[in-house]
This record gives structure tokens, sequence and C-alpha cells, in this order.
């Protein structure tokens, strides 16, 4: 039986989602979460794998989502855009991850499965990062 866990505020990178719908358990996300934030820039880079092969039906199921409102994609403010910007150049991370990190404080689980990442999320003092395998 799932524990839900409703009550946290929980943002996710591209990753989580793309990964859980491959396997056909994107579900499991509203499941648990009842509704998940992204970046708007996760949200960009997850739809643009409509224009590829393998990830037509990972963009088409995210698109679903955010078009039935469980998956709500936030766009940072100035300050966390300007500290997204930042954590991109000067790490080995993505845009997506950093606008996670960087929105990261206004919630209370960050779901990331990039191991630079998590890595990075944890020096920076976030208590509750999770990757999606510990998910399923």
């Amino acid at each position: 039986m799932l524990k839900r866990l409703e009550n946290l505020k929980v943002v996710s990178n591209a990753s989580p989602s793309v990964y859980l719908s491959k396997i056909g358990r994107l579900g499991l996300l509203r499941d648990l979460f009842g509704v998940i934030s992204i970046p708007d820039a996760v949200a960009n880079e997850t739809l643009r794998g409509k224009d590829l092969p393998d990830g037509f039906a990972s963009a088409m199921d995210v698109e679903g989502a955010i078009g039935t409102g469980w998956i709500k994609v936030e766009e940072p403010d100035k300050d966390e855009h300007d500290l997204a910007e930042a954590y991109s150049h000067d790490s080995r991370i993505h845009s997506g991850e950093a606008a996670v990190l960087a929105m990261g404080p206004r919630f209370d689980l960050l779901l990331l499965d990039d191991l630079c990442a998590r890595a990075f999320a944890k020096a920076l003092g976030f208590g509750r990062v999770t990757p999606s395998s510990e998910l399923v």
C-alpha cells in the first residue's frame, strides 16, 4: 500500500518523470504526492522530447499531466533565476537541475536523479533529496 505524502511540497527535475513514464509509472508521482511542481526550464526540456523518437511518449505523458494540473509548471523568481544560472555555470549540473536547486528552499522534497545534482543539493543543505528509483 502506498503511503500518500500529499502534505509535502515537491519539485522535480525532468529525469524522474521521464524515467517513470518510460516504465509506465508516471502516475506514481500523483499517487504519492498529489501535485508536484517543475520549473519552467524542466518543462521545456521535457516537452522538447516530443521531437525525439525515444522521448515522444514521455513528453506526451508529462504534457498530459501538466494539462490535468497535477504537474504544475512554476517560474523561478528573479533571484532564483540568477542563482540557477550561477549554479549551472559554476558546476556540472544542467539548467533544469540548477532551477530545481535554486527554487528548492520553497519545497519540502527535491526529486533529482543525477548523482552530481544530488551531491550539490546535499552540499547546499537540502535534507530531502530523492531519486526516482527510491519511489518505485
